[in-house]
């Protein structure tokens, strides 16, 4: 029998541009469905908010992008957190997980 345990390792540049570019228009159909923003206006507001939360992109400090793959390497959902210390307090926050629906 085969191990079903799911990989998670660091995503490439490839696969993080691929990630945001689905990402972003997401994170906008949801703002403008949530405040009723018109749609372009939600799009720049979410393009201008993962600029400022990601100034470095994939490497910027304190924030991780993970791919998840099956064992036989399909892609099965991405993940992206970030992690702090607050007076010495570590954090963690949870921004997106994403399971791919199969199809």
């Amino acid at each position: 029998m085969s191990d079903p345990a799911i990989s998670i390792g660091d995503m490439t540049e490839g696969e993080f541009e691929a990630y945001l570019a689905s990402t972003i228009p997401d994170y906008a159909d949801q703002g403008a469905k949530a405040t009723g923003m018109d749609v372009d206006e939600a799009l720049a507001f979410a393009e201008r908010q993962i600029k400022s939360l990601l100034p470095r992109g994939r490497i910027t400090d304190g924030h991780h992008f993970k791919h998840m793959h099956c064992p036989a390497g399909e892609r099965v959902g991405a993940l992206w957190y970030a992690s702090r210390l607050d007076d010495d307090v570590p954090h963690l926050f949870l921004y997106d997980i994403r399971i791919d629906d199969g199809q």
